[in-house]
């Protein structure tokens, strides 16, 4: 895995693909890729990953509050949030 965005409104954000490549480097092998979408991703698949993204992010003890759809819709706040939340849990396990 390892997808780069050039900014919280970057378009690539829909797929949940980085907030889960960030999940997955925060805690290895928690991600199951196996039930990741990958390729030609439909809108419901992009749902799809943004639930397990905010999902896996909760397990891993990250606080988050925003929903899959502003992973969906890239609403950039809540994009921030996600990563400052993934960010700080990554820190506490520094």
């Amino acid at each position: 895995m390892c997808c780069v965005c050039s900014s919280v409104k970057d378009k690539v954000i829909s797929t949940s693909l980085p907030v889960l490549d960030l999940i997955d480097a925060i805690q290895p092998q928690s991600v199951n890729s196996d039930l990741v979408k990958r390729d030609s991703l439909s809108d419901e698949d992009k749902l799809d990953n943004a639930k397990y993204a905010i999902s896996m992010a909760r397990k891993i003890g990250a606080k988050v509050y925003a929903l899959p759809e502003d992973l969906v819709e890239v609403n950039p706040k809540m994009v921030m949030t996600i990563f400052a939340c993934l960010m700080g849990r990554g820190m506490k396990k520094a």
